[in-house]
């Protein structure tokens, strides 16, 4: 999914802009949804019990089942409780009209309650770790550590020429690819046939195309994503035109962070560091050799090697 994603980077910049520090944001959160959600203890002990558990918060255009195993694997190398949600918008979570980080950290807050969660270990990949530092802002007391998986928690695109990021070109090529389909008016499994020919122009990689396939369901008679492509799209368009993006970034949260990036990843470099320092100052970095964006899926022994010494 993310070699698409590459494959856009020579027409965009991110740009990372400094935080200055101010009082936290105690703006009433919007009306949450419960989420969709995957438990997964160890198989083996109790230790579990005792621990603080930890919860995985996706990235843009995925759900939980795309982690397959490895809800499982972190529980029984950390000897705690993982739990993974779909987030609003997203696989089983209810769709809505409201996809914001303000609405997205509201849905937390409430995962947080309905499962009785004192305080918890985060793991964001991609806008997933935009959201938990969002979260972890605003609600420090309740965040023991966070990991944050290739994204800096304040970027921001910038382009002189005004062309859109490349998330917003992938969005558009869902759309785009869909309607296609739809308009065909063929049967399911036609359809499935026939979208993954017109993935197949710009997705080279045939186990990220089976990926893409991975999130297609049927929704009303017809072959759709698994997430709400139309709010989402909103979202992307406005989220670098509103103070969202910047939501409680103070950061208050003074707990330990580690921020793994892959280093040939689009959307983090090692340059970002320093501003990342200026923001969480208990923040430890580390990398993965040669790998992407989807460095959790890519490289998934490199990937609990890295995370679990820091859980402990």
């Amino acid at each position: 999914m993310w070699s698409l994603l590459s494959s856009y980077s020579d027409i965009f910049f991110w740009k990372t802009k400094q935080s200055k520090k101010k009082s936290v944001n105690l703006t009433k959160l919007p009306d949450p949804i419960d989420l969709v959600f995957i438990e997964k203890q160890p198989s083996t002990g109790t230790e579990h019990l005792t621990k603080s558990p930890i919860i995985i918060c996706h990235g843009i255009f995925s759900c939980k089942e795309h982690w397959t195993k490895l809800p499982a694997k972190l529980a029984d190398a950390t000897k705690r409780t993982v739990y993974i949600f779909d987030l609003r918008d997203h696989g089983q979570s209810k769709w809505t009209e409201e996809f914001t980080f303000m609405s997205l950290v509201s849905d937390i807050e409430q995962f947080y309650k309905k499962n009785n969660i004192k305080k918890a270990i985060l793991l964001g990949h991609s806008l997933g770790g935009m959201i938990i530092a969002r979260f972890a802002s605003r609600f420090p007391d309740l965040v023991e550590k966070m990991i944050i998986i290739d994204i800096h928690p304040m970027i921001e695109r910038y382009n002189e020429n005004g062309k859109p990021n490349v998330v917003q070109l992938l969005s558009r090529h869902f759309i785009k690819v869909i309607d296609t389909v739809r308009n065909e008016k063929l049967e399911l499994e036609a359809a499935k046939v026939r979208l993954n020919q017109l993935l197949e122009s710009e997705v080279k990689d045939e186990k990220m195309r089976k990926g893409l396939m991975f999130l297609t369901t049927e929704r009303d008679g017809q072959l759709d994503w698994k997430f709400n492509l139309n709010e989402i799209n909103k979202f992307l368009d406005t989220m670098y035109e509103t103070n969202d993006i910047k939501y409680d970034i103070n950061i208050d949260y003074k707990g330990p962070t580690l921020l793994l990036y892959g280093t040939q990843s689009i959307f983090f470099e090692k340059k970002d560091c320093d501003s990342v320092q200026k923001l969480l100052n208990n923040v430890q970095f580390d990398y993965i050799e040669n790998a992407e964006h989807s460095l959790v899926f890519t490289h998934p022994v490199e990937f609990m090697n890295k995370i679990t010494p820091f859980v402990e």
